[in-house]
């Protein structure tokens, strides 16, 4: 059973918290709230084994699923923390726009680019929230958007299944989300 500390923790969400791995930074831990809805855990490690069986390459745009592991605060999944080229965590959209390192504008245009990305690749985009998008810094100061939760359903239904086994389904709720995510941040912002 791997010990997580509270030094450990980093972030949080409507459904999990989220933890780096003590003896691994490059693995973040998503760990469900006591007051969870859902199985997120459940629901992404099924959906990452439909996007495997369909050899849906996901690189760039989610982050990578380790697997699952036993925690003293319970089980969790370990996926790819998302880090910038200096090793630092990527920061969100929300943190760009706010720090004004990027306009609304610069940022529509890049939530257009991962949204297509994934429809594109015909990935399940479920939830309309821009903290959920880290940008990730290249060397050269170039922005990789990563989708790092909302990705599959919010339950375990069957509409989730058809989404997640017919790629034109998930290229239709993909596109309508898009757009929600957008009015969703400028209505932030603006």
């Amino acid at each position: 059973m791997l010990q997580l500390k509270v030094d450990n923790y980093f972030a949080q969400g409507a459904e999990r918290r989220c933890y780096q791995h003590p003896t691994n930074s490059a693995v973040c831990i998503k760990i469900p709230r006591s007051d969870a809805q859902a199985d997120q855990n459940r629901i992404e490690k099924f959906y990452f084994s439909i996007l495997k069986f369909r050899k849906v390459k996901t690189e760039n745009i989610l982050p990578k699923l380790y697997g699952p592991i036993i925690t003293n605060l319970g089980k969790g999944l370990m996926f790819e923390m998302i880090t910038d080229h200096d090793g630092k965590r990527s920061l969100t959209i929300n943190d760009y726009i706010s720090s004004k390192q990027i306009t609304i504008e610069n940022a529509e245009t890049i939530i257009w680019q991962l949204c297509n990305s994934l429809s594109a690749k015909g990935i399940l985009m479920d939830d309309k929230n821009p903290e959920n998008i880290l940008l990730k810094k290249s060397s050269n100061g170039d922005l990789v958007p990563i989708l790092i939760d909302g990705f599959g359903a919010k339950t375990f239904s069957f509409k989730f299944i058809v989404g997640a086994l017919l790629p034109f389904y998930a290229r239709f709720k993909t596109k309508k989300r898009s757009k929600q995510l957008i009015d969703k941040m400028r209505n932030k912002f603006i």
